[in-house]
């Protein structure tokens, strides 16, 4: 079985720091220890045989689409996708489910791949459900994806059109009037002189129907301080900010999780032994902007 750590060459003691038997327990006690109520990952391999069962004895339940063209698979592991979890004793999904490939339209869960400009099926995927909170009775329609890797006007413009894909499947009826959308996007929201103009995260922001949690940097400048994840492979050193949670206005962010300080990370960055993945938790804690009865 080959493996190239995943391009982490600089991460010390890589047999330890990046093995799946040590790093998956911090992993877990990242997302735990926030207490969250709702939960969005993406490149989950280990789904059925580590985080379902972890996570159900937490007291969550999930789901989880594979991509169909994982390059986990190439190592001989099993494929990554996405995944979404909620806690039982906050949220119940609503009417039935939904298993990818059939199609119901009394379902609750979604799990889908994006089509490709050719109409043929996309190696990126979404998952979204729609969940009643239990103490207020609201109904929260919750998306996580995973968009295109690298930069470059090519990826950067199908990102744009999955994005318009995303948005279209958020808006299908009917449309809770809460919705929190979570996810890699492999983007700034900025665009990158010579690399690409930004279209894909400001074709989101452009609609009426979400909006950042989080204040969002202009610049790579803006990123030392304000970043989503920060990974040295060679010579590259550069914090970005390409994860996001995004949410409609009749949701109001009142705490959000800011990443650490520079100097708290290791000397090879992301991955590490002070954090265990390669790129940042975000959490936020959202109150309903119309009504004080309950934080979501």
């Amino acid at each position: 079985m080959k493996s190239n750590w995943g391009g982490f060459i600089s991460v010390p003691e890589k047999d330890i720091c990046l093995a799946w038997r040590y790093r998956s327990w911090r992993l877990l006690e990242e997302i735990l220890r926030h207490e969250p109520d709702l939960v969005a990952l993406e490149e989950v391999d280990h789904f059925h045989d580590f985080f379902l069962p972890a996570m159900q004895a937490a007291g969550y339940e999930g789901e989880w689409i594979p991509k169909t063209k994982s390059s986990c698979s190439q190592y001989g592991y099993t494929a990554d996708g996405t995944a979404v979890f909620w806690r039982s004793s906050a949220f119940v999904p609503l009417r039935g489910r939904k298993r990818r490939g059939r199609k119901r339209s009394d379902s609750s869960v979604v799990m889908s791949s994006f089509k490709e400009e050719d109409g043929t099926p996309s190696n990126q995927v979404f998952a979204m459900v729609d969940l009643k909170h239990r103490s207020s009775q609201e109904t929260v329609r919750l998306v996580a994806t995973h968009l295109k890797a690298k930069a470059g006007e090519e990826n950067e413009r199908l990102r744009y059109f999955h994005v318009g894909q995303l948005l279209q499947a958020i808006s299908a009826e009917p449309a809770p009037a809460h919705t929190v959308v979570c996810g890699d996007f492999n983007s700034d929201p900025f665009g990158v002189l010579g690399v690409h103009t930004a279209s894909a995260v400001p074709r989101v922001l452009a609609t009426s129907t979400l909006r950042s949690a989080y204040p969002l940097p202009t610049s790579l400048r803006d990123c030392a301080h304000l970043y989503s994840t920060w990974k040295r492979r060679g010579s590259d050193d550069t914090p970005h900010w390409i994860d996001y949670i995004f949410h409609s206005p009749s949701l109001r962010p009142t705490s959000l999780l800011l990443p650490p300080h520079a100097s708290d990370l290791d000397a090879a960055r992301l991955p590490g032994f002070r954090y265990p993945s390669d790129h940042i938790a975000l959490a936020a804690e959202f109150e309903i902007a119309y009504s004080q009865r309950s934080a979501l």
